[in-house]
């Protein structure tokens, strides 16, 4: 959005380490879909539990209330924010 100066960031996204391990994973062990259908199912409850617990007011946004609460502990995107 360059009229008010704003970027797009999407190192801010939470779980981007997650999908490449996860698909590394899915092919070492012979590409077993019951596994991808285990993972999907996970990350559905995993994210309606972040949204039940850190939308605190309802606004659409979740939020991280520390710098070590996201789960990338040492992680120094939001430090330099």
């Amino acid at each position: 959005m360059p009229e008010l100066n704003l970027l797009a960031d999407y190192e801010m996204l939470q779980g981007f380490c997650f999908p490449e391990p996860a698909w590394r994973m899915y092919h070492w062990i012979g590409r077993d879909r019951n596994y991808l259908n285990r993972l999907y199912s996970m990350r559905k409850d995993y994210d309606a539990y972040l949204w039940r617990t850190r939308d605190s007011n309802s606004d659409g946004i979740l939020e991280s209330w520390c710098l070590w609460d996201t789960g990338e502990d040492a992680s120094t995107r939001l430090e330099t924010r």
